[in-house]
């Protein structure tokens, strides 16, 4: 169940049945489902309306979010029906008004939140690409270190420089896809750099 004072901007809400009070000389307030006064044009409370007050209720969408109590002064002669209905109305477009703004809000916080775990994400790939790049160093000076040894046994060491060429060769190829790892992460940070940036539309 959504209630108002979760996303209502009640001191706007405030600030137009003033205005309209201010109008027309009738009194009114929102209150909440449980009938809690969330606003008055003049410094009173709810319970000091008249019986002969009436509810209209104020709705989100379809949904039931409240109600708006009016009242009359004793030497009020004029139908209010036609005020009312326009306080109604204008309350109830600007509460949808702002729930729309509120979920708005909501989705573009969670889409900053998502921004910044990518960013920590690429930060923290492009950190073990800088890990591999240490690896990929001893892969080379190993197969070096093997190639030498195998040289230096000669007949016997055949073998062993097979082995080398191959660590030789696999120290190359980690190389490159370490390399091209560490492009599309950067590309990746620099195009999470520019939707996060102040400017961009989006945010």
């Amino acid at each position: 169940m959504k209630k108002l004072t979760d996303f209502a901007n009640i001191a706007q809400l405030q600030t137009y049945i003033k205005d309209w009070n201010s109008l027309t000389g009738l009194s009114a307030a929102i209150t909440d489902l449980d009938g809690n006064c969330l606003t008055t044009a003049i410094p009173e409370s709810c319970s000091t309306y008249h019986a002969e007050d009436a509810l209209t209720e104020l709705t989100l969408g379809e949904e039931s979010i409240g109600s708006m109590l009016y009242g009359t002064p004793a030497d009020y002669t004029d139908d209010p029906s036609v005020s009312v209905q326009i306080l109604h109305s204008l309350l109830t477009l600007a509460i949808n008004n702002q729930y729309e703004t509120s979920q708005l809000n909501t989705r573009l916080q969670t889409y900053k939140d998502s921004i910044t775990t990518l960013s920590s994400l690429i930060n923290a790939i492009i950190e073990k690409s800088h890990a591999l790049d240490k690896i990929e160093s001893k892969q080379r000076m190993l197969a070096l270190n093997a190639s030498i040894e195998a040289a230096r046994a000669g007949e016997a060491g055949k073998g062993f420089a097979v082995v080398a060429d191959e660590v030789g060769k696999l120290a190359s190829v980690s190389d490159e896809i370490n390399t091209a790892i560490k492009d599309t992460m950067t590309d990746m940070a620099d195009l999470v750099e520019k939707i996060s940036a102040p400017e961009h539309p989006v945010i």
